[in-house]
């Protein structure tokens, strides 16, 4: 007899992809959430989800590769599954921080607020040959450190753990970042927000780092203490920041960030909707394979750890 196919409940209005992509998955779509086995949500409310989930569930799949605020008693303190996008989102993040690093480096931010044709507005340099330090080894700094080597950069990612990260030349734990700040051409954030990173980077940390560095940060806005960015731009202790994220966020029409001339702000656009859909199908499509097959699922969430 062949086996039933898990009942997934997609919610809230499914697009036509994902539904396609449960029946690729070898999954049916279950029109009712409590006749459901699994769940992929991808709302941005936890409160509509939290209100309806059944009994019966066994994996819960959230849209978001941070996870703080899926990280709550009805999503955590039950026996099932639970896993975020963290898998799927690195390649295209990590291209934006690219861009973010090369354009403090090649003096964008100052050319293009110029009004007038000066060569002499900012010193240019070529990525190659620096130390770039990239905290975070999970799908975007791993992507980010190939693409770094790739154009002649060292590439040396800081995880907790001390990990061996898949393309980056140098693996460190979290207790050489004081040395590696110092040796640093460029920092980039890449790292979950959790209690134990926000507000990491504050005056000591950039204190820390070379007055010709530059910080990008396509993680969480809250990981930067903005005022002390400010603070040692204006001071001449770093030389540059990019951003595709803030505290606040969004920030006011005419705030220092928006206005400093050697800060290059993005208003987080590094995984835009369209290039996000499209990466949840293809997450969507392989997970609701492994369900069906009973296979360990992606982006699996450790709850303790925060991601």
């Amino acid at each position: 007899m062949m086996a039933l196919k898990p009942a997934v409940f997609l919610g809230p209005d499914p697009w036509p992809e994902l539904l396609m992509a449960v029946a690729e998955g070898g999954c049916t779509v279950a029109p009712l959430m409590s006749d459901a086995e699994a769940v992929i949500w991808f709302g941005r409310d936890p409160e509509a989800l939290a209100e309806g989930l059944p009994s019966s569930l066994r994996w819960l799949q959230v849209p978001d590769a941070g996870i703080e605020k899926w990280v709550r008693p009805e999503f955590i303190d039950r026996d099932f599954t639970l896993t975020c996008a963290s898998s799927i989102y690195g390649p295209q993040v990590a291209e934006h921080a690219l861009a973010l690093l090369l354009g403090p480096l090649h003096g964008l931010p100052e050319f293009a607020r110029s009004s007038a044709w000066s060569p002499q507005a900012a010193t240019v340099r070529s990525i190659r040959g620096l130390s770039i330090l990239i905290l975070g080894g999970g799908g975007i700094g791993a992507a980010l450190a190939s693409m770094v080597s790739a154009l002649g950069a060292r590439s040396v990612v800081l995880t907790r753990s001390g990990r061996t990260v898949e393309g980056a030349d140098v693996s460190l734990g979290a207790d050489a970042l004081e040395a590696q700040l110092a040796d640093a051409d460029a920092v980039v954030i890449c790292l979950p927000a959790t209690p134990q990173t926000r507000g990491m980077v504050e005056r000591r940390f950039l204190s820390l780092m070379k007055p010709d560095a530059v910080l990008v940060n396509v993680a969480r806005g809250d990981i930067v203490n903005t005022q002390d960015l400010l603070e040692a731009l204006d001071q001449g202790r770093i030389a540059g920041a990019a951003l595709d994220v803030t505290a606040p966020e969004p920030l006011p029409d005419g705030h220092p960030l928006l206005r400093h001339p050697r800060v290059l702000v993005t208003p987080h656009v590094a995984n835009p909707p369209w290039l996000k859909r499209a990466s949840f199908v293809t997450l969507v499509r392989e997970n609701c394979r492994r369900f069906a097959a009973g296979q360990p699922l992606e982006g699996v969430v450790d709850v303790d750890r925060g991601y």
